[in-house]
């Protein structure tokens, strides 16, 4: 009933199951992940909170409840979690979490080396995503061996491919980001968005209407992703074609959450608007 999309009617049975057995802990699992895909965090809280009850030495559901802590702005129940899984010995959940506190705290270069000390003791897509990331905005040196040792065994991972593009970049190498960003493309060539990230790097390596003819692809799919057309703007603004850019980054601004342009965008933001 998952596989097929109809999360809601599977909540309506794991519900109507609890009810009738409530000490079946498997289903009070799969109902908080499963509120957790109907973005439902509270309800999802619940259920995890629950289940730690039944099971305290569940160091996944307790790193669960860390995340949906921190999430909704309570460092301090995060930062209990943390302790708890730290002294149950869960060293790689614990790491992984102590990444996403620093992460959420603004601290870049402590969130990198926590999830590198979590990719260290358990691999994961997930944890090399948030390593990357977090290299990207603390502009660190990322360990190369891993994330080529990861791709060989993993070549058609499209989001890892995608992430290091952008972390390449970012760290001054244009040419080595923009053959990330197209076999990113070639593992997964239905991506359309992922020409935004290849018309990023065609712009930011000094070819911007390649990377404009990139971009309008996009938005001609996506026409109200604020990130691209952001990107658009930029470059239009590089190429000198003002007017055109300031129509497009007002645009961008109508769509975004408040308060959510990115630092490298703030001048041209305040420029234009």
């Amino acid at each position: 009933m998952v596989r097929e999309g109809r999360i809601e009617s599977a909540v309506q049975l794991g519900e109507k199951s609890l009810q009738q057995h409530p000490a079946a802990l498997d289903v009070r699992g799969l109902l908080g992940h499963l509120y957790l895909r109907l973005g439902d965090a509270a309800k999802a809280e619940q259920q995890f909170s629950a289940l730690l009850e039944a099971r305290p030495g569940d160091a996944r559901t307790r790193a669960l409840l860390g995340g949906l802590a921190l999430a909704r702005g309570d460092r301090a129940g995060a930062r209990r979690q943390l302790a708890a899984l730290e002294a149950q010995g869960a060293q790689a959940l614990a790491a992984l979490l102590r990444g996403d506190i620093a992460s959420t705290e603004g601290e870049a270069a402590a969130a990198f080396e926590a999830y590198r000390a979590a990719w260290s003791r358990a691999p994961s897509q997930k944890t090399l995503l948030k390593m990357l990331e977090a290299a990207r905005a603390a502009k660190a040196p990322f360990p190369r061996e891993a994330v080529e040792s990861w791709l060989a065994s993993h070549p058609g991972d499209r989001p890892v491919r995608h992430r290091l593009a952008l972390v390449e970049l970012g760290q001054g190498h244009p040419e080595a980001a923009r053959a990330l960003a197209r076999k990113a493309l070639e593992v997964a060539p239905g991506q359309v968005i992922l020409k935004d990230t290849l018309g990023w790097i065609e712009a930011k390596a000094g070819r911007p209407e390649a990377g404009l003819a990139l971009l309008d692809e996009v938005l001609a799919v996506y026409p109200e992703n604020p990130e691209v057309l952001l990107h658009k703007a930029w470059v239009l603004d590089r190429l000198g074609r003002e007017a055109q850019a300031g129509r497009v980054l007002r645009r961008a601004l109508a769509v975004m959450p408040a308060g959510g342009v990115p630092p490298e965008f703030a001048e041209l933001a305040e420029k234009y608007r």
